[in-house]
């Protein structure tokens, strides 16, 4: 980003905008934005999928509430973007980690929540979900970082940006890794809704994740030389793996 400041302003922008939109859909944890193909079922599996998300809703029993705390927060944080004194990287750091753990807190409150459970027996490997695309577009954004951090002007930023990368990870994995959680009434399309949400929670973590080292690496650009070339060119690959993980968290079953 060519000019600090007009960087700031479009990251605040950004930042609010995010926080409107979660003001206007306070819902945003319920897990039906990721069955968008639940209209193109034949009327008899329809009803089958809607009973088990509605199930699904009220066992994680996140409430309105919990949205509006969590469009607030953000919207502050748009607000301490503009705050000179407060490193630009950070706002938005905190904005993806109170993101993750907004994510994560549906899947505790279900596993509280849900007194009968079935436990398929298959294992569930945290690889599969994330995928080893998704996990080199993380590696690359951390390495990338940790580059950045190499540059005095730069440190502090990258430093909290590293941080946050590394707690987004472990929600990532943690979610990724978390056992089927089934209610038992309709055990065939419990374990393929569980699943779903499951793959598309985790990828969403990831993207945040790439996000942030890229929002790290963009603010360095004005300050760096020569020596970070090769950041770029981490920084290069992370975005392709970061678009590629994007799609992964956007597409619909």
């Amino acid at each position: 980003m060519g000019n600090p400041e007009l960087a700031r302003i479009f990251t605040a922008a950004v930042i609010g905008g995010f926080g409107a939109f979660l003001w206007a859909r306070p819902c945003y944890a319920s897990p039906r934005p990721y069955f968008k193909c639940v209209g193109r079922l034949a009327l008899p599996e329809r009803g089958r999928i809607d009973r088990v998300l509605d199930a699904r809703d009220d066992a994680e029993d996140i409430p309105a509430a919990y949205g509006r705390y969590l469009a607030l927060a953000v919207l502050g944080l748009g607000l301490l973007e503009l705050v000179p004194a407060v490193p630009p990287v950070l706002p938005y750091a905190l904005m993806c980690l109170v993101m993750a753990g907004f994510t994560l807190l549906a899947y505790l409150r279900f596993r509280r929540a849900t007194d009968r459970r079935v436990a398929p027996l298959v294992r569930r490997s945290p690889v599969h979900v994330l995928s080893p695309f998704g996990i080199a577009a993380m590696a690359c954004s951390f390495v990338a970082v940790l580059a950045v951090a190499a540059y005095p002007p730069q440190r502090l930023e990258a430093l909290v940006g590293a941080v946050a990368m590394a707690v987004l990870v472990w929600v990532a994995w943690r979610i990724a890794q978390a056992p089927a959680l089934l209610l038992g009434d309709d055990p065939q399309w419990e374990y393929a809704v569980d699943e779903r949400i499951r793959v598309c929670r985790a990828r969403n973590v990831t993207v945040l994740v790439c996000a942030t080292g890229a929002l790290v690496v963009a603010f360095a650009q004005p300050y760096a030389s020569a020596v970070f070339y090769p950041v770029y060119a981490a920084f290069a690959v992370a975005g392709a793996t970061y678009a590629h993980s994007v799609m992964q968290s956007i597409r619909t079953a």
